[in-house]
């Protein structure tokens, strides 16, 4: 069907639309027009590439900005106390700042069961002892469909509250494979992704997914979930309050000997102040790993990709979606003739394009109807958020213009700033057409065929989308360098 579809594609020339579609203005188009190059970064590592994406994870479960490295700080800080080997301080690191990895699988289940805001209904959960049944009790009766009627509201809170042990494994469950999947892509060790399997046992066997208790639990598992409660809680109430909630729970939730080594180093008179005034996030940053220097091309495109996933596995619809995005934009870039390390930035920013969606809600990307305008302006705030989390990246300047673009429309009518042609990097027109080819393949309502989804592109033409960004895909198409997605 798709070699009959690309061969109407080209007999018919594009004409039913009135768009000529030929490669000349590909050729016009020629290392014309492009965004500004940039050097390699200079001394771009592990712990700062990845630092600043943790970020993106600390939105997703509702946390601010920043929880996950200083918890990456607090353990290692826990870990200095108990003389933890310098072997594994560095799976600690990683173990603690990707804690969260797997998290945006959950997202729409969590949205679908409970009918309100994946984000802020992690948010909520983060505070409550799930070994205190009338604090579960109280959090399934708030946070069901709180704005369902009545009936089928009380009919979801019986359903949750009779399988709550079984719903609550399967989310961890998943939760906890995924991270370990994207780590193992990432190229972590055993250490790591075994740390973060167990992230949510407890030290009385009361938690999940295996209900390990003690010893069984990896212990950089147990100083993860440490780290990560303190955190939690010092946002919320300040050091007191941190410090009541971990020793309220030493014992059931926490290794008691961690929790008096985290008692010894929060009396050192640095550890609070570091935490709040940023010492501990730019030490994160800075971390050197002993073995392991400057990262470079390879190393940086593995990272980025594995990341996409995490981005991509936010909602059902968009699964592989920035992998194919970025497929395809590779070869409208190389159809364009543009240089090696534009294309280069172009494929990173497709692979991150998304990357500030993971701050929304499934609530509302996962929308059937129309969104509210107070739903909308939050939805084309993801392109800022976006921003933010990538300026945080030394080096990934290239990128930043690029994925805050890519919604703009060569009319003037796009956003966040409604730039017009040529304002628009060609990078980011270039993403836009690739993005919503994938789109309209892969998408909720997917299209029947290629020659649909390009025919629909065309009619947008010089108003959406730039008409030679268009004219490289549907070359790339019929070269057969952009493979027509299979249908869900």
């Amino acid at each position: 069907m798709a070699q009959r579809a690309l061969a109407a594609m080209a007999d018919r020339g594009w004409a039913e639309s009135g768009n000529d579609m030929t490669v000349l203005t590909i050729r016009q188009m020629q290392g014309r027009t492009t965004v500004p190059l940039s050097a390699e970064p200079e001394r771009l590592t592990r712990a700062e590439l990845l630092s600043a994406l943790s970020v993106a994870l600390d939105l997703t479960e509702g946390l601010p900005a920043g929880h996950s490295q200083r918890a990456a700080w607090m353990a290692l800080r826990i870990a200095d106390t108990i003389h933890l080997p310098e072997a594994q301080r560095c799976d600690l690191f990683y173990a603690v700042l990707l804690k969260d990895i797997g998290c945006s699988s959950n997202a729409s289940r969590l949205f679908n069961l409970y009918g309100m805001d994946d984000i802020a209904l992690k948010a909520d959960f983060r505070q409550v002892d799930s070994g205190k049944l009338m604090q579960i009790i109280q959090f399934i009766l708030t946070h069901t469909r709180p704005d369902a009627p009545l009936k089928s509201r009380l009919a979801q809170v019986v359903h949750i509250g009779l399988n709550s042990a079984n719903l609550a494994k399967e989310v961890i469950e998943d939760r906890c494979h995924r991270g370990q999947d994207i780590l193992a892509k990432m190229g972590f060790p055993h250490g790591v992704s075994d740390a973060v399997g167990s992230l949510d046992e407890h030290w009385d066997g009361r938690g999940l997914p295996q209900k390990l208790s003690g010893k069984e639990i990896p212990l950089l598992s147990r100083l993860a979930l440490l780290a990560q409660v303190i955190d939690v809680f010092h946002v919320v109430g300040g050091p007191v309050m941190a410090t009541g909630e971990i020793c309220d729970r030493s014992g059931t939730w926490f290794d008691p000997n961690l929790v008096r080594a985290f008692v010894s180093a929060s009396s050192e008179s640095d550890f609070w102040v570091s935490l709040e005034n940023g010492d501990a996030n730019e030490w994160v940053r800075r971390f050197e790993e002993p073995t392991a220097g400057v990262i470079h091309d390879a190393e940086i495109d593995r990272l980025v990709g594995a990341f996409s996933d995490v981005i991509d596995a936010k909602s059902p619809w968009t699964a592989g979606h920035s992998r194919r995005v970025a497929d395809a934009a590779d070869a409208m870039a190389a159809e364009l003739n543009l240089p090696a390390n534009q294309r280069l930035w172009i494929r990173r920013a497709a692979l991150l394009h998304d990357i500030g969606k993971l701050g929304l809600g499934n609530n509302i990307l996962e929308n059937t109807e129309r969104l509210s305008e107070l739903d909308q302006r939050r939805y084309r705030q993801h392109v800022e958020t976006g921003r933010r989390i990538l300026s945080g990246i030394r080096g990934f300047a290239p990128i930043i213009p690029l994925v805050e673009a890519h919604h703009e429309h060569v009319d003037g009518s796009g956003f966040p700033c409604g730039l017009s042609g040529e304002q628009i990097p060609v990078g980011a027109r270039i993403i836009a057409v690739a993005n919503r080819f994938d789109w309209l393949l892969c998408g909720r309502e997917p299209m029947p065929g290629t020659h649909h989804a390009m025919r629909n592109i065309a009619e947008q033409r010089g108003s959406v989308f730039d008409g030679s960004c268009i004219d490289a895909l549907a070359t790339a198409v019929l070269a057969g360098k952009i493979h027509a997605p299979l249908p869900r």
